[in-house]
């Protein structure tokens, strides 16, 4: 998606465009390793886990969901955004929740009657996420998916800042750093826009 985001903006820019992306890329990778240098070469080890595969898959089909859902949402004969980005949300909604039902249905029946009996103790987690995905729905039907992304890495930040004012961690000079080169990267994506 970054990528897409900065051909559109023309050849120029892509590299203005590509550096910046990296630059909040190389914050991500800082933080994901909590700030600790040392544990770099355990990270690129773990890359090869069963549970990091299914991670990085994950991660490059929401790269292309991501595309799709602004596709979609311009293909949409009328409404505003808000209609539009809603309207996409809500089939993707659907699709999600019949396949995945499909797939407990075949490999592990017994979970559908725990969610049907159990509904009442996961409603606020399930309100939240659908709030959250009507963000980034609505972000994408008005913006490039890869800009919209991009700034969605500052997420990692609020994380960072929870962690330190709820669980009272205390972040690392490294955790600074990746924080301190996610917000810049993004604002420099910003302001180059």
């Amino acid at each position: 998606p970054a990528f897409t985001a900065a051909t559109s903006s023309g050849a120029a820019r892509f590299w203005i465009f590509f550096f910046f992306f990296l630059v909040c890329l190389g914050g991500v990778a800082i933080l994901s390793v909590r700030g600790k240098f040392s544990d770099v070469r355990g990270v690129l080890a773990d890359l090869t886990h069963k549970g990091a595969m299914y991670g990085i898959l994950s991660g490059a089909i929401f790269a292309i969901a991501a595309g799709t859902i602004r596709e979609a949402s311009k293909l949409l004969p009328e409404g505003d955004f808000m209609v539009r980005g809603i309207t996409v949300l809500a089939c993707m909604n659907t699709i999600q929740v019949v396949l995945m039902a499909l797939y407990l249905a075949r490999r592990d029946r017994p979970q559908l009657s725990k969610v049907w009996f159990n509904w009442r103790s996961s409603i606020w987690v399930g309100i939240f996420s659908v709030l959250g995905s009507a963000g980034w729905a609505l972000a994408m039907t008005l913006e490039n998916a890869a800009l919209v992304r991009a700034v969605g890495q500052i997420e990692l930040v609020f994380t960072f800042i929870s962690s330190r004012l709820i669980l009272k961690e205390r972040p690392s000079l490294g955790e600074w750093i990746g924080s301190i080169l996610v917000v810049g990267g993004v604002v420099l994506i910003l302001a180059t826009r």
